[in-house]
């Protein structure tokens, strides 16, 4: 097991060094000028002492649609770029990076969370009408039911800011899928037919290289209690 656990993985274009990996939580970094550094205070140490691939928590690809006030804002290019040195520091210290990215749907702050709600520029997206069930919880909250070509926007959107983590030197990109996410809303079955015709990807590790969006055949990495 342990020659396992100490043997070198390709993700794409990507080689991790071993077969262990801090999945992504939620740092709290948030997106003011602090954020690299509190990321690098976290990330740095965890691959000085031999996490082969760290996954950095949930960021947002919309500027409204973050589902936690820690969650961080990478809805433009110079805000991801903000991130390249601690890229490169992590790099330093031994181990690869990948970014996940996506949008918190209905489940958003903006819908809950003061100030958030009361400054909210635009309405909660939606992959599909609320459930019965859910709709007094969202009573007075406007809620937007994607079209298709939004639900295209939102997809190119998450390529443009793989892009732009390719750009900052990140590894790769993994796109979020948990409860809080718009991506989940579209594939759970308590949540009503999707109104468009676009397709929903899985949830997956993407590399950012050249090679696109690849699965390794053999056992992949494995948690590391922090």
């Amino acid at each position: 097991m342990s020659d396992v656990l100490s043997s070198p993985l390709r993700v794409g274009s990507a080689t991790i060094r071993n077969r262990v990996y801090r999945a992504p939580v939620l740092e709290g970094a948030g997106s003011g000028p602090d954020a690299a550094d509190t990321f690098t205070k976290a990330f740095v140490p965890n691959a000085r002492h031999g996490v082969g691939l760290i996954i950095q928590g949930s960021a947002c690809v919309y500027e409204e649609g973050r589902t936690s006030p820690g969650m961080t804002l990478v809805h433009t290019r110079e805000l991801m770029l903000a991130m390249a040195e601690m890229v490169r520091e992590v790099h330093d210290a031994g181990a690869a990076i990948f970014l996940q990215i996506g949008h918190g749907g209905i489940y958003a702050m903006e819908g809950w969370h003061e100030p958030y709600a009361s400054e909210r520029k635009g309405p909660l997206l939606a992959a599909s009408p609320l459930p019965l069930t859910l709709r007094p919880s969202f009573r007075g909250v406007p809620v937007h039911v994607m079209s298709t070509d939004e639900v295209h926007a939102l997809c190119r959107r998450n390529g443009e800011a793989a892009g732009w983590a390719r750009e900052a030197g990140y590894d790769g990109i993994q796109l979020g899928s948990a409860n809080a996410c718009s991506t989940s809303s579209s594939r759970r079955s308590t949540t009503a037919a999707p109104t468009s015709s676009a397709a929903h990807p899985r949830s997956a590790p993407t590399s950012c290289g050249s090679s696109g969006s690849t699965s390794p055949t053999t056992p992949g990495p494995t948690s590391r209690a922090r």
